[in-house]
């Protein structure tokens, strides 16, 4: 099962979970429950643009925007991933082994 890890989300900010609505965080709290039931490989196959409108959308992001973006002690060879909370909003982050570091909240066009 994927597991989560918070330990390198950044607090303040344009992209953290405080700058949200109250219909972003239930979206959140939905997509986290959904992403933690599934085990990676699962999680994989629910990938890309409106291919599996119910699954996570996850996605690989390969932006140096994103990795200058990363805490300092981040590895920047990580892969940078997200997954779908709602329509326009998403939830980034990197995997290590069974663990998704949450790293940003953000509405697509903010990044």
């Amino acid at each position: 099962m994927v597991r989560l890890s918070f330990e390198d989300c950044r607090d303040g900010g344009n992209h953290c979970l405080s700058m949200c609505g109250k219909d972003e965080i239930k979206a959140v709290v939905r997509c986290l429950r959904k992403f933690t039931s599934l085990d990676w490989p699962s999680a994989f196959v629910t990938g890309g643009r409106r291919k599996r409108s119910g699954g996570l959308g996850y996605e690989v992001w390969d932006s140096p925007k994103l990795r200058g973006m990363l805490p300092a002690h981040v590895d920047r060879g990580v892969t940078i991933f997200s997954v779908r909370a709602s329509e326009t909003y998403r939830i980034f982050g990197f995997r290590l082994g069974d663990y998704a570091h949450i790293l940003w909240f953000a509405r697509e066009h903010d990044l």
